[in-house]
Formats: C-alpha cells, structure tokens, sequence
C-alpha cells in the first residue's frame, strides 16, 4: 500500500512538474515570437528606407510594395503626411489608398519625429508593426513609412505551439504513470 500511496504522489508530481514546464514553454514561445516579428517589422522599414534611397522606378511605388511584401511577408505603406500613399494593406478588397494614420501614432511619429514600434490598429485589425519618419530636402518630417504583421497571424503560430505543447504534456504524463504504475507493480 505504501508503495501505491508513493507511486501516486510521484505521478502526481511528474503531472504538475511536466504541466509547470509546458506552460513556462508556451510564456516562451509566445515572448519570442512577439519579439521575432516586431524584428521584422523593423527590419522591413529599414529595406523598404532602402529600396526607396535606391529606386528609379515610375512614380507608382506598388510594385515595389508588393514585391517587398511576397518576399518578406508584411504590409507596407508610404505616408504622404498622415495619409497613405502607397499601401499593399486591403480595405473592402480595394488598397487602403487615402485612408488616415491614428492620431496618437501621427502624433509620435509626424509630430515628434519619433519610430514607432509596438502594436497598433489598422483599419480595424490589429497589427505589430514599425513606423519610421521621412524627412524632406529640408529635414522636416513630411511622411513615415510603414511594416507591419497582423496579429493574427501570430495568434495561429502561438496556438499551433500550445496545441502542440500540450499534446506533448499530455504524452509524456500519460507515459510518466505507466512507467510509475510498472515500477510499482514489480
């Protein structure tokens, strides 16, 4: 009986312990993930800054867009002001073309000067995404640019990990007892 007793409390143990651990895993994941795609935010204003010093194409800059969209898999947008110029981000299956930046962000950004990284709502989705400033030939802000990532795209890779996670917990809780239960049995 005693033995029973503490091959219970020991399944119980590896329960809790390997619960413990698929959870801090899945805190993790969803840290490093945020993280990683705000990255590419930034990193998507920078190449698009880039493209931009560099480009000699026709006045339309949505080609560039896109084709800077299918290779790195944000949205992009240029800001004349708080208006978007140029944008691959979709409204009513139209491109969002005229639509207006939030207040607070114009405010940090155009007003301030200042990148913007964190998360914001377009067109009512949310987005993790980075805003940069552009400056005219006299140094004066007169527009931003734009990267960003829905959130809901994140929210899929989390859930897919905490699906799997847990799967994984439940495996190897369920292997844990029947090793305990056979060890006990000897």
């Amino acid at each position: 009986r005693i033995g029973r007793k503490v091959g219970n409390l020991v399944a119980a143990m590896l329960g809790l312990s390997i619960t413990l651990v698929v959870v801090l895993c899945v805190a993790i994941f969803y840290r490093l993930t945020m993280s990683m795609m705000q990255d590419e935010c930034i990193r998507g204003t920078n190449v698009l800054a880039y493209e931009l010093s560099t480009y000699s194409g026709d006045e339309d800059k949505t080609a560039l867009l896109d084709a800077l969209k299918q290779e790195m898999g944000c949205e992009f947008t240029i800001f004349h002001g708080d208006e978007r110029a140029y944008t691959t981000i979709q409204q009513d299956g139209r491109r969002a073309v005229g639509t207006r930046l939030s207040g607070d962000i114009a405010e940090a950004v155009l007003g301030q000067g200042k990148s913007y990284v964190g998360q914001a709502t377009i067109l009512g989705e949310n987005h993790l995404c980075s805003y940069v400033p552009t400056r005219d030939a006299n140094g004066q802000v007169d527009g931003l640019l734009f990267a960003g990532i829905s959130t809901a795209s994140a929210t899929q890779q989390i859930g897919l990990a905490v699906a799997l996670s847990c799967l994984a917990g439940v495996i190897l809780i369920i292997a844990g007892i029947l090793v305990v239960g056979a060890y006990i049995k000897k």
